[in-house]
């Protein structure tokens, strides 16, 4: 930064940043601290590559939830996709530090012989352990750290059969999966999530998990109110989350809890702990944040109310809309059906109009056709013939002479030619009363019917259904 610039003033929180960095990185000038890390973005674990010249992603951007983990050392696993692990927040003016002692040690009283002994072997163990130091310093750029080529879950498996194969199988339920899955079901159940970073060889660790963490008060303190995940920095997942959570010290135990809607570390426990002070601490720092879990949950409660209540209200518009949907295409139902029939209706009417026009054009050429096929009349004071009258329904009386040879037919068609006479009629004699059988299909004559000079009908109508045969038959020629 050009030192004719002016800073601007830092806020609280990033003066607590720049003191925490300061006091873990080791550097004394405020101002070189405060520079590495406003080139860094503010971002604690870029600065410390900055500090201890590591190779790093070069990429300036890094979301603070979600970090894109990279190996910082070339790592001997298969080739797999590049994995986004989740960091919690980190900030260094909500978070406590607790640092252990030593793990308790024998004390063995030393003889003269072994004094000798140790003033004898010194310089070859200072040369033996210098040069397996620089060894192990230069290998370290040229190799890196090797991992075992196993999937996080597969990692974590691996960790817990260690842990129980050399501890026993009493002890905190570990979570079986990667680190990932357990801080979103930590987050997801808004439960605490208790993180523990073992590292191999390293006598505080051996004796922290022989001593400490198997104890029956710390696992049932443990199991009851935490998701408990642990794993150690010989697997590649280990060494992620050791890196991610800026671990210094072994055995290391992290506390995170969801703070403001995003996973937070509020403590750390590294160094060996005994089970009293495993167990004081761990209840301060739960007591101290079981405050953020409540204000979590409350929000959740109050969250899951206002999405039911939305759904309640959701529902009721969603039912409210679907009956005036309802209401509304019966409404349009009824207008077509009553359209329909209404149409129908216009439609029977006309066919019945229609058919009616027909049957009575059918009707008058019937009749023209029945008056068509009456015989000529005979001639006034012929023997053969007779004078008959008919009186019709409408009152109206008919007079012709027919000739006796004449069929009963003839007299048919010349009533129903007359245009007054209904469709379907009867002829009866006036006295006796008695039906003549007049139809188109009588083939019987006048003489039959023994008639005398003159002769008075009735014609009377008749159903439709009681001459439908004589309709069927074709009139007489």
């Amino acid at each position: 930064m050009d030192a004719s610039t002016p800073q601007r003033p830092l806020t609280e929180q990033q003066t607590d940043q720049v003191i925490n960095f300061q006091s873990m990185s080791g550097l004394d000038d405020f101002e070189d601290c405060r520079q590495l890390l406003e080139r860094n973005g503010w971002d604690t674990s870029r600065a410390f590559q900055d500090v201890f010249n590591e190779p790093r992603d070069p990429s300036p951007e890094r979301d603070v939830h979600d970090v894109e983990y990279r190996d910082e050392f070339p790592v001997r696993r298969r080739p797999v996709a590049v994995e986004r692990i989740p960091q919690p927040t980190i900030s260094p003016s909500s978070h406590v530090v607790y640092a252990g002692g030593a793990a308790p040690t024998a004390v063995v009283q030393w003889g003269l012989f072994d004094w000798i002994k140790a003033v004898i072997s010194f310089p070859f163990r200072f040369v033996f352990t210098s040069v397996f130091d620089v060894f192990n310093f230069v290998w370290s750029f040229v190799s890196g750290p090797t991992f075992p080529a196993n999937t996080p879950t597969q990692d974590v498996q691996s960790f817990i059969a260690d842990f129980e194969g050399k501890y026993g199988a009493v002890h905190p339920t570990f979570y079986r999966g990667g680190y990932k899955e357990a801080y979103g079901d930590a987050k997801r159940e808004l439960r605490f999530l208790l993180l523990y970073l073992h590292q191999e060889n390293h006598s505080d660790s051996d004796r922290f998990c022989a001593d400490t963490l198997v104890h029956p008060e710390v696992v049932s303190l443990i199991n009851s109110r935490a998701v408990f995940w642990a794993c150690s920095t010989k697997y590649a997942e280990g060494h992620k989350v050791a890196q991610a959570l800026q671990v210094s010290r072994y055995p290391s135990i992290g506390l995170c809890i969801n703070k403001n809607s995003q996973m937070t570390l509020v403590g750390r426990l590294q160094g060996y702990h005994s089970v009293e002070e495993l167990i004081d601490r761990l209840n301060q720092l739960f007591a101290s944040n079981d405050r953020h879990l409540s204000s979590a949950r409350q929000e959740r409660q109050t969250l899951d109310l206002n999405q039911s209540l939305r759904k309640e209200q959701d529902e009721a518009y969603l039912k409210s809309l679907k009956a005036d949907q309802d209401k509304e295409k019966k409404k349009r139902d009824d207008k077509l059906r009553k359209e329909e029939e209404e149409r129908l209706m216009i439609e029977t009417a006309e066919r019945k109009a229609r058919e009616e026009h027909e049957k009575e054009e059918s009707l008058i050429k019937r009749k023209q056709h029945a008056a068509g096929l009456v015989p000529e009349e005979p001639k006034d004071g012929d023997a053969e013939s007779c004078r008959l009258s008919f009186k019709l329904p409408a009152g109206d009386r008919l007079e012709r002479r027919f000739s006796k040879s004449d069929k009963i037919a003839d007299i048919y068609n010349f009533i129903f030619g007359q245009p007054t006479t209904p469709e379907h009629f009867e002829v009866f004699t006036s006295y006796p009363r008695k039906a003549i059988g007049c139809s188109p299909a009588s083939h019987s004559t006048l003489d039959s019917l023994k008639l005398g000079k003159a002769e008075a009908f009735i014609v009377e109508e008749k159903d439709e259904t009681d001459d439908e045969d004589d309709l069927d038959q074709p009139l007489s020629g």
